[in-house]
């Protein structure tokens, strides 16, 4: 491999000026940029980054700690992270933790051996004191999560409001019986959306029904096994809410696999508007949650405690309602 001293004797110019073209300091007049530049093109010089990273301690590398790589919710957040992150010299590594909170804290534990500059948890369902104490080890930002301590760096939308306001036009549709789809009781954003749910019913004085309340795990599959739940009930709902759009598509699937048709004989509507939800039939009318902003911000916000000197955007993280077709109005 070719090194700043090969380069510099090609270019006939000292190893000092070879590094301010690579870096981009400092003054070097246009004639001698242009034949070092020829020189690293000729010679396919690449920086060794193993050994920039022992001087500079620092790795560039970010570690990206998600629940399920799978799910369209966390590739779409993902990206907005990773767009970033690349633009500023960054590079990801992604850490799928599959739900289980074991390998979220043994992700983030081995990140603590340099291996990273930084860590970025997206919907992590690690206790707060954890979440705090890797804090306060390496540069950490917490994405969809809402911890009670000033020490962690926070990224969350209030999933509560938007579950309200997605039963509440289900309300507005006639609709009086209400079921719930809903995710795993340790990942704090489903509860919120489940509280949402509650105080929805509440408002409209309706009190909740348990046998009306399908847990699951965010999964397309756990949508199938709602449906056929619900089915099996002598009295169903006409309407349901599922706290997020995978569960949402694995009802419908089930239901027409069972010639019920969406939204003719049952409504729904999902939460985060992930990109398939308005391509299926039909489109399904879901609560959309900012990803790609939530995305871009936590790297932002990572690379300001990394010390890079960039202004953060100001996102609008609130969430709407996006009304499509799989809600129906009944008498």
């Amino acid at each position: 491999m070719a090194t700043l001293r090969d380069i510099a004797r090609k270019a006939n110019v000292s190893i000092m000026t070879v590094s301010r073209v690579i870096k981009n300091s400092g003054y070097v007049n246009k004639d001698t940029r242009r034949r070092v530049e020829a020189a690293i093109e000729e010679m396919d010089y690449r920086p060794n980054e193993i050994a920039r990273s022992l001087v500079n301690s620092r790795t560039n590398n970010i570690m990206l700690i998600v629940p399920d790589i799978e799910n369209m919710f966390f590739c779409e957040m993902l990206k907005g992270t990773e767009k970033i992150l690349r633009q500023h010299g960054f590079q990801s590594i992604f850490a799928d933790t599959e739900g289980q909170i074991k390998d979220e804290k043994e992700f983030a534990d081995r990140a603590l051996s340099h291996m990273v500059d930084g860590i970025i948890f997206y919907c992590p369902r690690a206790d707060s004191t954890y979440l705090e104490s890797i804090s306060t080890k390496i540069p950490t930002v917490v994405v969809d999560r809402r911890v009670q301590s000033e020490l962690v760096d926070q990224i969350y939308i209030d999933n509560k409001l938007g579950a309200m306001r997605a039963v509440d036009y289900l309300f507005q549709n006639g609709h009086r019986k209400i079921g719930l789809i809903e995710g795993p009781e340790n990942v704090l954003a489903n509860l919120r959306r489940r509280d949402g749910y509650v105080s929805a019913l509440q408002k409209h004085k309706i009190a909740p029904d348990e046998k009306y309340i399908f847990s699951g795990d965010f999964s397309f599959e756990n949508g199938q096994a709602a449906f056929a739940y619900f089915s099996a009930l002598p009295d169903r709902p006409t309407a349901y809410f599922a706290t997020n759009d995978l569960m949402a598509l694995g009802f419908i699937q089930q239901a027409q696999d069972n010639d019920v048709s969406i939204p003719g004989d049952l409504s729904i509507i999902g939460f985060d508007n992930i990109s398939i939800s308005r391509l299926i039939s039909p489109q399904l009318t879901t609560v959309n949650n900012p990803k790609h902003r939530m995305g871009a911000l936590a790297a932002y916000r990572l690379l300001n405690k990394l010390g890079e000197s960039i202004e953060i955007p100001k996102y609008d993280l609130t969430n709407e309602l996006v009304i499509r077709a799989s809600v129906r109005s009944v008498p």
